[in-house]
């Protein structure tokens, strides 16, 4: 009895440090990401980019984001998350550290370093989900993820309510510098913890046919080829497309948008920029109880899914009309609550998109979420240069805030639209031959 009780306690601390350590890893990957958004001022301001050179700087980030995501999932699952995760904390901490020398040594050397930095970022999620499915039980599974992805709201949100702070105390330099380090300082603990722990990416499940055997590999293509002819899947491609447009294109855009719309010093930023994410973080946290309570008192799943996402992406897009017309000093703080409201109701989408791929496909999860995924990466990365070019040519930015609501209201038809709730054919078939 000692012996099991021993051997529980050492797995309740394994699994325990397991998530408290990738929680740290997300939260600095997310603050090393928007940390840029408050710094591309000063640093424009020094090496004198426009605006449309602000929006490619910042957007070529997603470029490098979007080519390991896939990758470092299989990766991870071949070769073990554990290494997949230390690689691309290094690549990405070693790229913000080096951000400011590759700024000023030329602006192609700068998008260069941004893209290697979405290449190390990348591999991030889909490395800690692998490991997910070995470590955690399966009953606390969908906590811990939560969990992990809630640490994605606190990065952001550290990095909007420091960032001001260095800069008006140091430089813009001090900001990658500051937050790179924080990387190389994880790196030291996590290989302390897979010392102690190197079954981390032993535990596997296979997935067997009717006889008993390994089942093959399927046709990865063919299989992509054919989910593309259904109409949800590509409810969640372009629910993921529009919401991420909006979302991207706010958070990259927000520092820029207060300061200059509502003449904002630079270290006083925090105060309007870090309100946003706290609202998302308690928003996103409650999301998925919400949607499964509805479920469970027999709401059709389909009808909580076009709720949550419906409200998530018309009411972002209704809130930042209201602010596109808040453009005096007098009602900065109007602007600011509307915005901030915006970005809190988004959240509400994890109880729609982020779990419609559990619906529609339990067998192909993975890939309609990669799919969809890939599709949101798209998003951002057109979002946010089609944003910065906008302004410039417009200067308006209650132009730039009309054109992203008039994306979430296009993704949000296209869901109530196109949305299902039971699996497609094509997830029956594989569940036949497996």
């Amino acid at each position: 009895m000692q012996v099991k009780e021993r051997a529980d306690e050492t797995i309740r601390l394994k699994n325990s440090l397991f998530v408290v350590l990738t929680s740290l890893a997300i939260s600095i990957c997310y603050a090393d990401r928007a940390n840029i958004a408050d710094a591309i001022l000063p640093m424009s301001a020094e090496l004198g980019f426009a605006r449309s050179v602000e929006g490619i700087v910042l957007s070529s980030f997603f470029i490098g984001y979007a080519s390991t995501q896939i990758a470092g999932g299989w990766l991870s699952d071949k070769f073990g998350g554990k290494n997949v995760l230390s690689v691309a904390v290094f690549l990405w901490s070693v790229a913000t550290v080096f951000t400011p020398v590759f700024a000023r040594s030329g602006l192609y050397n700068l998008i260069l370093i941004r893209i290697l930095m979405g290449v190390g970022e990348g591999p991030a999620f889909p490395a800690i989900h692998s490991m997910i499915s070995r470590t955690i039980p399966n009953e606390r599974k969908t906590t811990v993820v939560a969990i992990v992805t809630a640490a994605s709201y606190v990065g952001s949100l550290l990095a909007f309510a420091v960032c001001p702070a260095i800069m008006a105390s140091s430089s813009w330099d001090s900001v990658f510098y500051s937050f790179g380090s924080l990387g190389l300082v994880w790196l030291p603990l996590w290989f302390l913890y897979t010392r102690f722990f190197p079954s981390l990416d032993k535990s596997t499940v296979a997935i067997t046919d009717v006889s008993g055997n390994t089942a093959p590999g399927n046709n990865v293509l063919e299989l992509t080829r054919s989910l593309l002819f259904k109409k949800e899947v590509w409810a969640i491609i372009v629910a993921q497309y529009t919401q991420s447009w909006g979302l991207y294109g706010v958070m990259n855009w927000l520092p820029a948008y207060i300061n200059e719309e509502f003449h904002v010093k630079v270290e006083d930023l925090a105060g309007f920029t870090v309100l946003p994410y706290l609202l998302q973080g308690g928003v996103g946290l409650v999301s998925g109880v919400i949607a499964d309570s509805l479920i469970s008192k027999g709401i059709r799943v389909k009808v909580v899914r076009q709720a949550m996402q419906g409200i998530g992406m018309l009411g972002p897009g209704l809130l930042l009309c209201f602010a596109a017309g808040s453009h005096s000093a007098q009602v900065q703080q109007e602007a600011t609550l509307f915005l901030a409201g915006g970005l809190g109701l988004s959240a509400l989408t994890l109880g729609g998109v982020s779990a419609n791929h559990l619906d529609i496909a339990k067998k192909n999860s993975g890939l309609v979420f990669g799919i969809g995924n890939t599709a949101g990466t798209l998003g951002g990365f057109v979002s946010v240069a089609l944003c910065g070019w906008l302004q410039e040519i417009t200067h308006s930015w209650p132009t730039v805030l009309t054109v992203i609501a008039a994306h979430y209201a296009v993704g949000a038809l296209a869901w109530v639209a196109w949305v299902g709730d039971e699996e497609v054919v094509q997830d029956t078939v594989v569940e036949g031959r497996r």
